[in-house]
């Protein structure tokens, strides 16, 4: 009995190391996710910056600068929600 009792305490700390383990990756992954998101931001605000300039010369802006703005903020949309997860 005390064989298996011993037994069980070792997997059991061990599942609850794991455990910790996840959540530390978990917390990591995070950080990681939001530090991008914070560097889409500010690429976003930089592209719609120039998109302003453009527009205050009387030009407008391309497609493809548009499709970069909507993708830009689709992935910084993304990556905020991954790190509020």
């Amino acid at each position: 009995m005390r064989n298996a009792a011993s037994a069980y305490l070792g997997q059991f700390l061990g599942y609850a190391d794991s455990l910790r383990q996840t959540h530390d990756a978990r917390l990591r992954m995070q950080a990681v996710a939001q530090t991008a998101a914070d560097s889409f931001t500010m690429l976003f605000l930089d592209q719609v910056d120039s998109l302003n300039t453009q527009l205050e010369q009387g030009v407008p802006p391309s497609s493809e600068q548009m499709i970069w703005l909507e993708q830009t903020s689709a992935r910084r949309d993304n990556l905020a929600k991954n790190a509020r997860q």
